[in-house]
């Protein structure tokens, strides 16, 4: 599934979420703790 991590974005407190592996790649979406309603920044990487 889905996996969160607790990261900083410009010195202040985000989540860093990884999507589910599909095709080779992940979806992630990095969520600002000030405004988690949407993302803040997000891309598409490789799966490992």
């Amino acid at each position: 599934g889905e996996q969160q991590l607790a990261v900083r974005l410009d010195g202040e407190p985000a989540t860093l979420v990884l999507g589910r592996p599909r095709g080779g790649t992940r979806e992630a979406r990095v969520y600002s703790c000030a405004d988690p309603s949407a993302p803040a920044a997000d891309t598409t990487v490789p799966a490992r």
